[in-house]
């Protein structure tokens, strides 16, 4: 399957705002079980925490409830397991364990209730009748009763990862995955009904950051049509999380992406990194000025968690746990409230509590030096101040007709992030149901993209809107569905 490229890079530990209030307090409790080789927490909710720990050369899933010394090993038979998500005292992930008779053992996305006893194996292996194959699956989510992750279907032994949602058995699996035309899918998250994660597919199988109300059809994408894909890790209160690719910016050769901040739709994104203009860095494609790293990875009550790296000497970049309230500048370093001898930290979990205002808990892990282990981390915060009210859209881009044979003038690495653009002709080649090139008689084709789309093809002409992203023969027109219209 293929991992979301959510990577860090650096940031000034100067930069303004980096640090919290001084009426807010944090402290923080080190969950790392006794004997354990390391440990790293994904998941909070109600007083508990949920992660994995090592154990004699195993992963294990496991629970805490705000101590070390609460940890409850989950692991169904010692095989090797992880624990992604808890909400309402149950707690979600994938186990090692037999594979429906199959040779062997593969992970199956797991459910349990408090205990290692408790289990209940999700892997939808012949549900419903008639459904392909699975061979290996994994829940990433959990909450409101749905548990979300991907299982690897159509074909044994090569498959390929469809976005998954369950309702607690394994007969209540969901296919999320959007269309045939897709080349793979998954789901990080859950909550309020809604679903997200990522999906990828031609031309360029960037990844994209996806957006789900209980079904495939219901699939967003939220991804910006400037960016080099993105996914979506977290989602909460009408709120979705993730990165957005910034492409090869740096002047190492690294890529880059941002931390990123939707609200149901790729129009509403909101860059969460805090940027700033450091020596030696390119951008060349993206609206945005300079090319940081950072990633974030849950939301709860208007507050985002995650992590930045900070360049502690030249090209040496640590990742430091940080949390938003809805804007760049809002951004805290949770790393400088660990006690000395901490390295690096990310935060992955967080949850807010109307019950509580003013109190946030956040879970994620810290390298600790001189053992040379990771160890799952708590961060419980007081007197937070509320978060800001969510930005306002932006106003829609105006919209310019253009020849193909402009499409490729320089002066479209430019323009190409404002305007919306509409191009028409003659489809001359149908890649998928959904990409396809158009030709207005200048011999110059011009590649669309409209994730969704059906009934186009070879030689009908169609009129299609959208943004650009690319650059010279690369040139891509993004579009939405309901904005590619076949003329006959």
């Amino acid at each position: 399957m293929k991992s979301v490229f959510l990577f860090f890079a650096a940031c000034l530990l100067s930069v303004a705002g980096s640090h919290t209030p001084a009426s807010a307090g944090w402290t923080v409790v080190n969950l790392n079980p006794d004997g354990a080789v390391f440990s790293r927490a994904f998941g909070v909710s109600s007083g508990q925490q949920v992660g994995e720990a090592g154990f004699g050369g195993q992963y294990h899933a496991g629970l805490w409830n705000g101590t070390a010394a609460s940890w409850v090993d989950l692991d169904p038979i010692g095989s090797g397991s992880s624990g992604r998500g808890v909400s309402g005292g149950q707690q979600a992930g994938y186990a090692t364990v037999d594979a429906h008779g199959l040779p062997g053992l593969q992970e199956h996305a797991v459910l349990w209730n408090g205990s290692a006893a408790s289990w209940v194996d999700l892997d939808p292996f012949a549900y419903p009748s008639g459904m392909s194959d699975t061979w290996s699956s994994r829940v990433y989510g959990v909450g409101g009763g749905q548990q979300v992750g991907c299982a690897y279907v159509d074909g044994f032994p090569v498959s390929s990862p469809h976005a998954s949602l369950w309702s607690g058995t394994a007969a209540s699996w969901v296919d999320l995955h959007p269309s045939p035309g897709f080349g793979s899918s998954g789901a990080w998250g859950v909550s309020g009904g809604q679903q997200v994660g990522y999906f990828d597919g031609p031309p360029f199988w960037y990844l994209h950051a996806a957006l789900w109300s209980g079904t495939a059809a219901s699939w967003i994408d939220l991804n910006p049509a400037w960016s080099y894909g993105s996914s979506a890790c977290g989602v909460g209160g009408g709120q979705q999380v993730g990165g957005v690719g910034l492409g090869n910016h740096r002047e190492d050769g690294n890529n880059v992406s941002h931390a990123s901040l939707w609200s149901g739709s790729a129009a509403s994104f909101v860059d969460l990194d805090q940027g700033g203009p450091p020596p030696n860095y390119i951008n060349r494609l993206s609206p945005y000025p300079y090319a940081w790293n950072s990633g974030a990875y849950g939301v709860s009550g208007g507050y985002q968690a995650g992590a930045q790296e900070f360049e502690q000497a030249p090209d040496e970049w640590v990742p430091h746990a940080g949390m938003w309230s809805g804007t760049a500048a809002s951004w805290v370093d949770l790393h400088t409230f660990l006690p000395s001898g901490y390295s690096e930290s990310y935060a992955y979990g967080i949850e807010t509590s109307p019950a509580s205002p003013g109190e946030v808990w956040v879970v994620g892990w810290a390298h600790n030096t001189s053992l040379n282990q990771q160890q799952a981390i708590l961060w419980h915060g007081t007197n937070i101040p509320p978060p800001l009210p969510p930005l306002p859209p932006p106003p829609p881009l105006p919209v310019c007709g253009i020849s193909n044979k402009a499409v490729y003038d320089p002066i479209m690495s430019a323009a190409s992030a404002k305007f919306t653009f509409k191009v028409s002709g003659k489809v001359t080649v149908l890649i998928s149901g959904y990409s396809f090139t158009v030709d207005d008689g200048s011999g110059m084709p011009v590649m669309v993209v409209a994730p969704g789309l059906s009934g186009i093809q070879d030689g009908d002409y169609a009129v299609a809107s959208g943004t650009f992203s690319g650059a010279g023969l690369s040139l891509v027109l993004h579009a939405q569905p309901s904005n590619v219209v076949k003329l006959r």
